[in-house]
Parts: C-alpha cells; structure tokens; sequence
C-alpha cells in the first residue's frame, strides 16, 4: 500500500508487505524507464534525454539547449512538444507517483525578460508542467521550481559544461523507500 508522498522522505519498507511494495515501485520505475527511453530514442534524442533510477526515484533529464528552449527563453519550442506530450501522457498514465519539476541554468547571467537566473529557471520549469498539463498530467499531482545555476552537473567555465547544466530534470520521488541493507540482506539483492 503506497502512501502519499507529501515531501520529505519516503516510509521506509517494513515487513513483507513493504518490501513486496518497494519491489513492485522499482519494477514500475524500471518499465516506465524504458518507455521513456524508447520515447527519446524514437525521436533522435537519446542523447538528450537521460533517464536513471536513484535512491530518490525515477529521474529524468532533458538538456534544453537547442531542444526546449530559445536561449533566454521559457515557452517551450514547437519541436520539442512531441516529447513533451508523449512523457506527459506516460506520466499521466501512471498515476500514482508526484511529479517535480526543476528547472537548471548555468552561471551566465540572462539578460531580456527575465532579470536572474532564478526566474528563468523556474518559468522553465513551469513551461514543462504546463505542456504535462495539456498531455493529461493532473496539475495537483506537480511541483514546479528553480534552482537557478545552484546544482551544476558540469564545470561551468566551459561552453560544453555550460550546456548540460542547462537542463530541465523531472523526479517520481519514491513513495517506499528501499529497506536499508541488514545483515541477513545482502545490499546486493537490494533494487537501484
């Protein structure tokens, strides 16, 4: 039984039947994984679009440059709302988990409509809710925010590093977090 997740960290699984929950939350990761995947492979975007299971959830990661964005911008390019509308509609289908969005810069700073990073970055991240919205994602099951340039994946002082720290990373927290590794639990029978 999965309880809602309202922020903070996930009931830990306990006894069988939180540990049969833990084990069917991963397997619903891992096949709503591959779908991503196979969503970004289809358009040409593989490369763009990185998925992964962590200790936290299903994450996944989309580089805006030349993608999601105009540079300085926050609407979502036209090309880009065929992947939009297909994760939507695959997030929408799940329908348990939350979704947060967070919307990522680099350091340079912006200029034109927005007057720092901060702003950019969370309009960014509310461009994706509302393209999720217009897929069939429930607007109360999301969370939109910005955290600006605070969260670098790459060294900023390159144009490359630059680049994929402009990014938009959307997280299905876990609803049942992985029960810690005991003695009689070999850590590698755990899921992750």
């Amino acid at each position: 039984n999965l309880q809602p997740y309202i922020g903070g960290r996930p009931e830990e699984a306990k006894g069988k039947d939180g540990k049969a929950a833990a084990k069917q939350e991963e397997e619903g990761f891992k096949k709503l994984k591959e779908k991503v995947d196979a969503i970004a492979k289809e358009q040409g975007l593989s490369g763009r679009v990185q998925t992964r299971l962590t200790k936290d959830g299903l994450a996944i990661r989309v580089l805006t440059d030349d993608l999601l964005f105009d540079s300085g911008q926050a609407v979502p390019k036209p090309q880009s709302l065929p992947l939009l509308d297909k994760v939507g509609g695959l997030l929408a289908a799940e329908g348990k988990h939350p979704v947060v969005v967070e919307g990522h810069t680099d350091t340079v700073p912006v200029h034109g409509a927005y007057p720092s990073n901060w702003e950019l970055s969370a309009a960014r991240a509310s461009g994706v809710v509302r393209a999720f919205i217009g897929a069939g994602l429930s607007p109360g099951r999301m969370t939109a925010s910005g955290r600006a340039y605070l969260k670098p994946v790459a060294d900023n002082a390159t144009a490359a590093g630059r680049s994929l720290n402009r990014r938009v990373e959307v997280l299905l927290p876990r609803l049942v977090a992985v029960p810690a590794a005991s003695p009689s639990t070999p850590s590698s029978e755990l899921p992750g």
